[in-house]
């Protein structure tokens, strides 16, 4: 039986998976769904399948993660962004680390090309879960990268999301720690002051330039977010929220 070797298989997969009976859209060498191309744009981009060992370094120290795919947004006709979530690779206290990294390909001939490579773009705090990750096409001129965060703290669950804007040069943050839930409950008796239950989404309103985020639970309304000159995102109005 031929056995093809790994170097084969590797330039083999995007070309059967790209390339496959999924319909592309004109003039375009991506398949109408993209999410096709996240297996093979991550084999691209770190040349082996997941978990794909990665080192990064923090405060001058190094810190051995791995990194799985995530996400990917579609650029142009031609380009897409790839999203990677990096867990601990061994189980050593510095391994409490997590990542993302973002990598811009283009695809040509049924195959993808690495342009440009970001790592470890989102800033992780002590408290922060591993974020989940997905896309969005309706809030920014270009796609973005939205990552939702559960954080825990004396006895309060919260989630945050930050969002990235994938402009030609990088990821650009554009919002940080949009709170999206904030719930004292399980702690029932345990709290003195009031219970709160509160869960919020981030929606669009003025593409570019505001959008907002809808709140229900102990609070009901909305929050609206507007650019800043540094094209930076920051609560410009909107409900009162409760603390935790």
């Amino acid at each position: 039986m031929l056995r093809l070797r790994p170097a084969i298989v590797l330039t083999l997969i995007p070309l059967l998976v790209i390339g496959a009976a999924c319909s592309k859209p004109k003039d375009s060498d991506l398949p109408a769904d993209v999410n096709q191309s996240l297996q093979p744009a991550f084999l691209t981009a770190f040349g082996q399948e997941a978990p794909a060992d990665h080192q990064i370094t923090r405060a001058g120290k190094a810190i051995d993660v791995a990194y799985s795919p995530a996400a990917i947004a579609r650029l142009s006709d031609d380009a897409v962004a790839l999203g990677s979530l990096a867990a601990p690779s061994d189980d050593s206290c510095t391994a409490c680390a997590w990542s993302v990294a973002v990598h811009y390909l283009t695809a040509k001939d049924n195959r993808f090309t690495v342009t440009r490579a970001f790592f470890d773009i989102a800033p992780q705090g002590p408290l922060d879960d591993p974020p989940h990750l997905r896309v969005r096409y309706d809030l920014f001129d270009r796609p973005a990268l939205e990552a939702e965060s559960q954080r825990r703290d004396r006895g309060c669950e919260m989630s945050f999301v930050s969002l990235w804007e994938l402009a030609p040069e990088g990821p650009k943050l554009r919002a940080r720690e949009i709170p999206t839930e904030r719930n004292n409950i399980p702690m029932g008796a345990m709290r003195a002051g009031p219970q709160v239950d509160l869960y919020g989404n981030v929606i669009a309103d003025r593409k570019g330039q505001t959008f907002k985020v809808h709140y229900h639970g102990s609070t009901e309304g909305d929050v609206t977010w507007s650019a800043g000159a540094d094209g930076v995102f920051k609560v410009a109005g909107g409900v009162p929220l409760p603390g935790c």
